[in-house]
């Protein structure tokens, strides 16, 4: 009788359904690749039985152990390592394997004949020929007889006999021994097909205790597996494998061995660059924008918002791959394979990467306190958070096992400590000295150690017990990934992947930068550098506008006020939107002329833009753009108008809360004239529907695009109550999310019949999501319902306006270009330039020679008639 078994000694399992389809196995496989290797792998079974007939059985008991565990792929055979110091033979249910000297042995015997044998020929055999040598009690079927008088050692051997169907098996086999032979035969055939490695799957093991790949743990490849998953992110970006195939062969090899390296020197190494990766695609996209320093341009990149380490270790990556190939690999693809190899040295797997990403050159500190999941989130944030990156429950659940490895700063869980102990918290672990490893089992090796921590309630961080807390499929998929380690490397590896193709950049997109840390000098640190700059110069052909138009008069201007605007918003981010609301609410009443900062004049009667209800007390930035004059005046006396300021300004708010630069053509002059009666005529209200808007907007030669566009500057800042409490009072708005409308209740009380005086008017933040970034975010809002004015929720009222909203809500960096190019034109809208106008030495007032002319003038015949009591009240915040 000859037993066909299963495969022992070969590497990496995949999908059984490939296997069977590819049909790559067969009996005798190796009779063109080497010959005899059956008689070799008999010879030695019968020296081993010979000496020992207890080797049969542990030869047996090692296949079955092995199928069972992950598949025959030899996994049961691998000794343990640094990357992976519990392997299967070391598990409880392994004790008293034997046989494994006989397999080196014999795989010691085949590399000398046949350099490379596959070892599953090796247990192929074994099994067969320990059938053969039963002259006596060996294995036969005694064991059924034994079971039948209840003379069998395990509860498992005695539990066949409480079914009738198995009780009639052993009945079956206890009379029958030829008919067991044949079924046992059989069963161990299809035992050998579970998962296995064949033909390029896998690897040839030079030992069968260790794999000869560097990773120097278990390998586990799950192309299958998580491939169809990673298309739905990677198939409208462009990406693919093996993308550097034909134009850098070597380059992921070439980044693999630098990572390799720096992990054996620092194994610290490895979290860092995971850490690093997802920092990255989480705050705008996986573009590498987490490298880029500090400029002149940019004083706040995102690596200035939250300590990181790995970026020398990216810089000698770089170095590597440039000196192999120069400029032909992305720093964004750098981070990306970095993780991968990250996971590979540290966790003992390995995926495929889809490559092609190319390097953004926007980098902004504000967008990453709003886009990284803080450590304090409870689970419905996290689940949100996620969800806002296309993210899901699972990629969740999946990517906090990265938790299993690195260490935290205090900071960031003392909250569980002090002044009492979360109740959350294991007492023994909180009480031990402080805990700064995310993992306090095996902080080195990725694995699933850290669900079991989470169970155990010995995780460090609000948002790791919050999966146990609060949702029912968080603390499900916890439990999932504890009780299966292969599991979570599969949704691992496939959440990786998925991740890594959140908002890439590819094709003619972005660039491929020379130095990890600086993007290239000819495309400045913009989003549409060169279109921008040419459209902005066509469409300020006539106002005669010019980019560099201080160059030499005032040449370090815009770097002025640049700092100045960079340190206000520091101190208060609030300033960020102010400017840009300050900007539009100039330019939409009499033209960029910096006619909102005036001030009244002493003695007269006249009131100015600053005092009308769509301006007071909500538009900031008045000392902001004061504050710029003054430095400006210092070095350039007489020379900056505070019309240029406040557009530089604006310009300067959304590169640093929004990372969307660009350049603004200037020469404007200020205006001498300021008129209250003007801003409620000029500004749209919060209370437009979509038709009023874009006429509006076309009475200011701007487009139904441009005012699409520029509405997303809701996407920071805050309005007071009344601006929308007629959209909460005293029905909700039929068009607004009940549960956020219950969230604006909350916050904003009925108003007052009749107002009350002296009544506090509160505020409530524009986005809900992402309040202090200036992004794409608005328009997500808008589709779900989340937005405070009419003139918001109005967009999706026409199919024009609703595209362009959805348009936007799927593309950020469509949108930023295209924001961009729409307040350059806006910044053109009737300015005064040449001898036009005047420069004023203080923003706020005119220069005494023009007070008695136009200011009164324009006072005069200006004849403003009192709007609606009840529309004035509604007046106290603009949409805009």
């Amino acid at each position: 009788m000859r037993l066909t078994v299963a495969v022992i000694c070969s590497l990496v399992a995949v999908q059984l359904w490939v296997t069977l389809l590819a049909g790559e196995l067969k009996v005798g496989y190796y009779d063109d690749k080497c010959s005899g290797v059956e008689d070799v792998v008999k010879s030695h079974v019968i020296k081993a039985i010979i000496l020992n007939r207890g080797n049969g059985a542990a030869l047996v008991r090692l296949i079955f152990h092995d199928c069972f565990v992950r598949g025959c792929d030899g996994s049961v055979l691998l000794d343990a390592s640094g990357v992976n110091p519990r392997p299967e033979k070391v598990a409880p249910v392994s004790i008293g394997l034997e046989g494994f000297d006989i397999l080196e042995e014999i795989k010691a015997d085949l590399e000398r004949r046949c350099p490379g044998v596959d070892l599953a020929t090796v247990a192929r055999f074994m099994p067969a020929f320990v059938g053969k040598l039963r002259p006596v009690s060996a294995l036969d079927n005694t064991y059924y007889r034994n079971n039948l008088d209840k003379v069998v050692n395990f509860n498992s051997d005695w539990q066949l006999l409480t079914q009738d169907e198995t009780r009639g098996h052993v009945h079956e086999y206890a009379d029958n021994a030829a008919l067991w032979d044949h079924d046992f035969a059989a069963s161990l055939l299809k035992l050998s097909k579970l998962p296995m490695p064949a033909g390029s799957k896998g690897e040839i093991r030079n030992k069968c205790s260790s794999i000869n790949h560097r990773y120097r743990g278990m390998k586990l490849i799950l192309m299958v597996a998580f491939q169809a998953m990673s298309l739905i992110s990677i198939s409208t970006a462009s990406l693919q494998y093996n993308f550097y195939g034909s134009s850098c062969p070597n380059a992921e090899q070439t980044i693999s061995n630098v990572v390799y390296g720096l992990i054996d020197a620092d194994p610290s190494m490895a979290p860092a660059l995971l850490r690093l990766h997802f920092h990255d695609c989480f705050v705008m996209g996986c573009d590498a924008s987490i490298l880029l320093d500090p400029t002149k341009a940019n004083g706040s990149p995102e690596k200035t918002a939250i300590p990181l380490r790995g970026y020398d270790a990216v810089n000698k990556i770089k170095a590597a791959v440039e000196a192999v190939c120069p400029g032909k690999v992305s720093c964004a693809d750098i981070l990306a394979f970095a993780a991968r190899d990250s996971v590979a040295k540290s966790g003992g797997f390995v995926y495929p990467v889809p490559s092609g990403r190319r390097d953004g050159n926007v980098s902004s500190a504000f967008s990453v306190f709003s886009s990284i999941p803080s450590p304090f989130f409870d689970a419905d944030e996290l689940v949100q958070s996620f969800a806002a990156k296309g993210l899901t429950v699972d990629d969740l659940v999946a990517l906090s096992g990265a938790h299993s490895i690195g260490t935290a700063h205090c900071s960031g869980f003392k909250n569980r400590l002090y002044p009492t102990v979360d109740a959350s918290l294991d007492a023994s672990y909180a009480a031990a000295p402080p805990p700064t490893t995310a993992c306090p089992v095996s902080p080195a090796t990725l694995g699933n150690q850290y669900f079991k921590n989470a169970l155990a309630g010995r995780v460090l961080f609000t948002s790791d017990a919050a999966l146990l807390a609060g949702r029912n499929d968080t603390a499900e998929k916890v439990r999932e990934n504890a009780g299966d380690l292969t599991a979570w490397m599969a949704r691992f590896a496939a959440s990786m992947v998925k991740m890594g193709g959140i908002e890439v950049l590819t094709g003619a997109r972005g660039e491929v930068r020379s130095a990890a840390r600086g993007v290239r000098r000819h495309g400045s640190p913009v989003i549409i550098a060169w279109a921008i700059v040419f459209f902005s110069i066509f469409a300020s052909s006539e106002a005669q506008l010019q980019v560099g138009y201080y160059n030499y008069t005032c040449p370090r201007a815009e770097d002025l006020v640049r700092n100045v605007v960079r340190a206000a918003i520091l101190r208060d981010p609030g300033n960020g939107p102010g400017l840009v609301r300050l900007f539009f609410h100039d330019c939409f009443v009499r033209g960029c002329d910096a006619s909102v900062l005036l001030d009244a004049v002493p003695g007269s009667n006249a009131t100015v833009e600053k005092m009308s209800q769509a301006n007071n007390p909500s538009l900031r930035g008045f000392a902001v753009i004061d504050r710029a004059k003054r430095v400006l005046e210092r070095r350039c006396r007489g020379t900056v108008s505070c019309a240029d300021i406040v557009a530089f300004a604006a310009r300067d708010a959304c590169g640093i809360m929004g990372g969307i630069d660009f350049a603004v053509p200037s020469g404007r002059r200020d205006g001498a004239v300021s008129a209250e009666s003007d801003v409620l005529n000029n500004l749209p209200p919060p209370f437009f529907n979509a038709t009023q808007l874009v006429a509006g907007f076309a009475a200011k030669n701007l487009t139904a695009d441009d005012m699409v566009v520029l509405s997303g500057a809701h996407s920071f800042g805050r309005s007071h109550c009344s601006a929308f409490s007629f959209r909460l009072y005293p029905q909700v708005a039929p068009d607004m999310d009940a549960a956020y409308a219950a969230q604006l209740r909350a916050r904003c009380p009925p108003p007052a019949a009749p107002p009350a005086t002296g009544r506090r008017d509160r505020v409530v933040d524009l986005d809900p999501v992402t309040k202090l970034v200036l992004d794409n975010q608005y328009y997500k809002n808008i589709q779900r319902g989340e937005v405070l004015f009419t003139s918001d929720a109005t967009l999706v009222s026409q199919s024009d306006t609703a595209a362009l909203v959805d348009l936007y809500a799927r593309n950020r960096k469509l949108w930023a270009s295209r924001f961009a190019a729409a307040m350059v034109k806006m910044g053109n809208l009737d300015v005064l330039t040449g001898s036009q106008g005047e420069i004023r030495k203080f923003c706020n007032r005119v220069l005494a020679r023009a007070v008695q002319t136009e200011v009164e003038k324009d006072m005069v015949i200006s004849n403003w008639s009192q709007l609606d009591s009840a529309v004035s009240t509604q007046m106290t915040a603009t949409g805009f």
